[in-house]
């Protein structure tokens, strides 16, 4: 590979790079334990997940790239050159701005990213999973965080950026991408303030070596996360 043929992020485009940022999510999160958790998967055959939690999964990424889209995030992706071509995306992130938050009382905009289909998918279980055992814990974390540092901890949805979703390809992965993405948003608003969770150990310690603080473990169920 020569010098001009190296990765490059860039800002993703849409809706050309929609299918493309899909696929990738799908490799990544295929097994994450968390995301299992909220889908309720039972069973892990010899390929990865059974077709129907496949079909699960990819309803829910669908979801959140399209509500990310229609809140205004930042998405960036790593393009990996691929012959005379345009490339192919192997890595993406989605920076939701401050102000900018996925709120259930946002009727309109979550049908229109697609709610019916997911609320088909994993029904109040996972509803419940996602939001009361997740989402509410790592935002009580987040602003204890906040208080400790002498910030109002009602500011945190106002003034902090939120990654929503990273992932890389697990082709791909152990490159340096997931360095290059943060670093690259870091230099787009060095005077930011952000906020992350990690759902695995290895996230955690990749998190932590580019500089993100972590907070004491919150259980879901069997399986612990970190803000």
């Amino acid at each position: 590979m020569t010098q001009a043929q190296k990765p490059f992020l860039r800002e993703a485009k849409f809706p050309e790079d929609f299918d493309a940022i899909l696929e990738v999510s799908r490799k990544a999160f295929q097994l994450d334990p968390a995301v299992m958790f909220w889908g309720n998967v039972k069973e892990i055959t010899p390929t990865g997940l059974t077709e129907e939690d496949d079909k699960r999964l990819l309803t829910f990424l669908s979801f959140l790239l399209r509500c990310c889209i229609d809140y205004k995030a930042r998405i960036t992706v790593v393009v990996y050159p691929e012959g005379e071509g345009a490339g192919k995306i192997v890595s993406a992130a989605y920076w939701m701005p401050p102000k900018k938050r996925i709120q259930l009382y946002h009727v309109r905009r979550l049908i229109r990213a697609g709610f019916f289909p997911l609320f088909r998918a994993w029904g109040l279980t996972g509803f419940d999973r996602v939001n009361a055992q997740h989402i509410d814990v790592a935002h009580k974390a987040f602003q204890d965080a906040f208080k400790k540092r002498g910030f109002r901890s009602s500011s945190v949805d106002s003034t902090a950026w939120h990654l929503a979703l990273v992932m890389t390809d697990p082709e791909y992965q152990g490159r340096g991408f997931l360095s290059m993405i943060v670093r690259e948003q870091f230099e787009f608003d060095s005077d930011g303030i952000y906020l992350l969770e990690a759902t695995t150990l290895k996230s955690r310690d990749q998190y932590a070596h580019l500089g993100f603080e972590t907070r004491p473990t919150a259980m879901l169920m069997n399986f612990g996360f970190q803000c």
